[in-house]
């Protein structure tokens, strides 16, 4: 089973496992812009932010800043040496996404290398949502939630807030064996207070692009209009 889009959850791989217990799962992270940039295998560790060592080729080096190395489990941007990478946009970009240093390129991917090179990949420095002063990154609580019984999948994002400038919110599609005070037990043990979400739907199905992500403008008009399709849980 070869996966190159989002990382699997604990759910999928289980799933995986139950349909093809012999099978084999590689993983890949990479980007259009920068091409492969890790491979996991069955021998890799899986953590929830693991995603594997460098591919065949490519560098990887995590940068603060102001674009100096930064060692070993220390978090910063991903960047990539490799020949794979683009020359850039035809119509040009705006440096918030898809950028240079020297040789190396990136996408504005956050993350951290462990001691034998395995990559953490922790999210997007735009997609960081500010609360009460805290910054917090959504993948990081969405692979918390994914990491509890009973959930197929999850979305976490911020929403306006006249306090707080932005609360924390998720809409989570339930699995199997769903238990909302497994839910919170689970996220009080794995996360500080300020990163758990204030708001939490369910959605029996989430909506997903073509390309098969989670169609995020859906998901927030079925909220502004109280969309039956969502069932607030908290």
């Amino acid at each position: 089973i070869t996966v190159a889009g989002a990382k699997l959850t604990p759910a999928d791989r289980e799933a995986a496992r139950r349909a093809f217990p012999e099978a084999q799962v590689t993983e890949y992270y990479g980007a259009s812009e920068l091409g492969f940039i890790s491979v996991s295998r069955a021998k890799d560790r899986h953590t929830p932010t693991a995603v594997g060592k460098a591919f065949p080729g490519v560098r990887l080096e995590i940068r603060d800043e102001r674009g100096e190395r930064l060692p070993a489990g220390e978090t910063g941007t991903i960047f990539v040496e490799s020949e794979l990478i683009s020359d850039g946009y035809i119509a040009g970009g705006d440096g918030a996404g898809f950028r240079r240093q020297g040789k190396l390129a990136t996408v504005g991917d956050l993350g951290f290398l462990d001691e034998d090179g395995t990559l953490h990949l922790i999210g997007r420095a735009g997609g960081m949502v500010v609360s009460g002063g805290n910054n917090i990154y959504p993948s990081e609580v969405e692979i918390v939630i994914q990491g509890a019984g009973g959930v197929n999948a999850a979305f976490v994002f911020g929403l306006d807030h006249p306090d707080l400038g932005s609360e924390l919110a998720a809409v989570i599609e339930p699995g199997d064996g769903f238990d909302h005070a497994a839910l919170e037990r689970h996220l009080a043990a794995d996360l500080p207070r300020y990163k758990r979400p204030r708001r939490i739907w369910l959605c029996r199905k989430m909506p997903m692009t073509a390309s098969g992500k989670v169609a995020v403008g859906e998901l927030r008009q079925w909220i502004a209009e109280e969309n039956s399709a969502l069932e607030r849980l908290v």
